[in-house]
């Protein structure tokens, strides 16, 4: 189990550079090409920085892969809010999945299908290897994927999700790009089905979640904050940061 903890830039500056760079206005003009390049260019998009990156977390003991505290609870929010507000969800497509972890959190809470895709082979190897035996509802039926989200597509192309979760991965996408995306996976939905979007705060994540709104309509969401001392209220300088995670469904 991670005991450490996420910590927003101390710095000031690199906070008020990333809101000017995801300002509305700025994503409306010509400088986006600009930004969008960037995030294409970023190490962060590519399958050898996530293997290397999971395979440091996993040696070292600080691990989402495996259970990193922040994880566990936003995992655990996530499900709660399933079993609450679309309680006959039976089968989730977890896009960004990291260990397989919400696998765990999904089936005690009733679904009984569950398709993991991450982009990292090192930490799909990890939740074939250690997702099952964690698993005590039966019968589930559990399958990961090795594959970029951008790219994925289901064996059986009419397959249908009544839950599909993109859990702390929008990001990692150029902002029109996470849109594009998540219209993509929108019609893999059932009828009835819903979006489930984490992120944690950050202005990059508040331009994508703006655009959302556009486009899926709110079903209900969880603003939880990580801090490990004594602790009241947001600022642009608290290193504690905060997560939302949300459902959302398509506009009808």
């Amino acid at each position: 189990m991670n005991k450490k903890t996420y910590r927003h830039p101390t710095s000031i500056l690199t906070p008020l550079l990333q809101e000017l760079a995801y300002n509305d206005v700025v994503l409306k003009s010509p400088l986006r090409k600009f930004i969008a390049r960037a995030n294409e260019k970023a190490e962060h998009r590519t399958k050898a920085y996530w293997d290397a990156n999971a395979d440091r977390a996993i040696q070292s003991g600080d691990s989402y892969v495996d259970g990193a505290a922040q994880v566990e609870v936003r995992n655990a929010i996530a499900a709660s809010l399933v079993r609450s507000f679309a309680p006959g969800a039976k089968s989730a497509l977890d896009l960004g999945c990291g260990g397989g972890l919400l696998a765990v959190e999904l089936a005690r809470r009733g679904l009984t299908s569950y398709l993991g895709v991450d982009i990292s082979e090192t930490t799909i190897g990890y939740a074939r290897t250690h997702i099952p035996d964690r698993i005590m509802a039966k019968p589930f039926a559990l399958e990961f994927a090795v594959s970029d989200l951008a790219t994925f597509q289901p064996h059986d192309p009419a397959q249908q999700f009544d839950l599909i979760l993109f859990n702390e991965v929008l990001y990692y996408l150029p902002v029109e790009t996470a849109i594009e995306q998540v219209k993509r996976y929108s019609i893999l939905l059932a009828s009835g089905g819903v979006l489930g979007v984490s992120m944690y705060q950050g202005a990059k994540s508040k331009a994508i979640f703006r655009r959302l709104l556009k486009h899926l309509t709110w079903v209900t969401g969880f603003l939880y904050k990580e801090c490990d001392r004594p602790s009241y209220g947001f600022s642009a300088r608290d290193p504690y940061p905060s997560w939302l995670v949300t459902l959302l469904k398509p506009r009808e």
